[in-house]
């Protein structure tokens, strides 16, 4: 399985950074969750920020957890249409989860309270 993200910011060895040879990207997820993660050795010179990218999360070897791992740039039309799709279904499935029952005589209670306490 592969989720698609969006890069925020790329972490390397540079002006800002100092630390081993391996890039990190910092990705807002589809589902916008943002996550910090290993970026493929073989594309690590090549992501830059915006970027639409695959994160791998199937299970690594002999473990239960994701991989995690950046393993695919997408360009052009075939990036805008992957991130347009997740995100259409997210906001379709977050918007269901959202509509809040109408309960009788709450409607003002959040007018009469300023604060949470």
């Amino acid at each position: 399985m592969y989720h698609p993200g969006k890069v925020i910011q790329v972490f390397k060895n540079g002006k800002n950074t100092v630390g081993d040879s391996t890039v990190q990207a910092m990705l807002e997820m589809w589902d916008e969750n943002v996550i910090t993660v290993l970026v493929e050795n073989t594309i690590g010179s090549k992501i830059n920020r915006d970027d639409v990218v695959l994160v791998d999360y199937r299970p690594m070897a002999n473990h239960s957890v994701p991989k995690m791992t950046v393993t695919k740039i997408l360009k052009g039309t075939i990036a805008k249409e992957t991130w347009n799709k997740y995100r259409e279904y997210h906001t379709k499935r977050r918007g269901d989860k959202l509509v809040m029952p109408k309960i009788k005589g709450i409607e003002n209670l959040a007018k009469d309270q300023s604060y949470v306490g």
